[in-house]
């Protein structure tokens, strides 16, 4: 994956995906789980547009990697389910793998469903000081998670990353483009929950701060913030969007107001954002597995900023 300001599709490895998804459906997730994680059915929009193309990348740099064995770690992996596809669809490799969640329901769910069938050993940790030794994983993969870390977080969550990496080893971490996601909504310099895009997303980063914040430290010995981009996402990010988003006038408080009320409640947020993503796809006549062959790959430092995600690949 390390092409210097290339251009590609996901969507040959995201034929895979959807494949292996027929072969391997979403099996009901009790309420307990959909509460806290399982993106896959609850906004499956954001799922396929934001999370997937993170662990599409992951899979494409253990094929490419000339190790022959090793470990890989999930930190922040939810349901489990797609570290699952990474393992079916890693190739002829020997990697053994482990996975952890902050949320016991998620962690308990992931065990039954796909811990004994793929071999993956699951725990429930903070994040924090996660139980591993120092130096232990090949790869480590974190999806969507630092945006949900409180500000002042972030280096104890990058320099755990760190601690656990092997020499040589690689990291790959996924995180929203702050300019195509919250500040399409509100500019919030100060992250205040009111105006947040993602009440759960304590700070969403853009590319400039993430690299001085990178560069400013000893994490990594390299590091390369690559950015996917969907035209099908950007447009119903944008329209959607324009929909809630505050403005002036005392009809569009009114609506903004009656927003901020009803998506309090996570289960009315997640019927809103469900509903609101298929009408708006029914409209553009595209379906949600239309989104993957839809994702272009960015690479290259010195890329434009025009993805709607961040994915950070960084070798220790």
């Amino acid at each position: 994956m390390n092409k210097s300001n290339k251009k590609y599709s996901l969507g040959k490895l995201g034929k895979e995906f959807l494949e292996w998804r027929e072969r391997v459906p979403v099996a009901k997730i009790p309420t307990g789980v959909a509460k806290k994680g399982a993106g896959e059915k609850r906004i499956p929009f954001a799922h396929l547009a934001n999370s997937v193309p993170v662990y599409l990348t992951l899979t494409q740099l253990i094929r490419e990697s000339d190790k022959t064995k090793g470990k890989v770690l999930d930190i922040g992996c939810g349901t489990g389910r797609s570290i699952a596809f990474v393992k079916e669809n890693m190739g002829k490799k020997d990697m053994k793998y482990w996975a952890v969640d902050y949320a016991k329901a998620c962690i308990d769910y992931a065990k039954a469903q796909y811990g004994d069938r793929y071999g993956i050993n699951y725990s429930q940790h903070d994040g924090q000081d996660i139980p591993f030794e120092s130096g232990m994983f090949d790869f480590i993969i974190s999806s969507h998670v630092l945006e949900h870390i409180p500000r002042g977080g972030e280096k104890k969550y990058f320099a755990e990353i760190s601690r656990l990496l092997k020499k040589g080893g690689v990291a790959v971490i996924g995180t929203p483009n702050r300019r195509y996601n919250q500040d399409l909504f509100h500019a919030n310099p100060e992250d205040e929950p009111e105006y947040r895009l993602v009440l759960p997303h304590h700070h969403e980063y853009g590319r400039l701060e993430l690299g001085a914040l990178l560069k400013a430290n000893n994490w990594f010995s390299s590091f390369e913030i690559n950015q996917t981009y969907n035209k099908i996402n950007r447009k119903l990010m944008k329209e959607s969007i324009g929909k809630i988003k505050p403005r002036e006038g005392w009809l569009n408080q009114i609506k903004f107001r009656c927003y901020q009320v009803l998506r309090k409640n996570p289960r009315l947020q997640d019927i809103m954002a469900k509903w609101g993503t298929e009408y708006v796809l029914r409209k553009m006549k595209v379906n949600y597995d239309d989104l993957i062959g839809a994702t272009d790959y960015i690479t290259g430092s010195k890329a434009s900023d025009i993805g709607d995600d961040f994915i950070i690949i960084a070798a220790k």
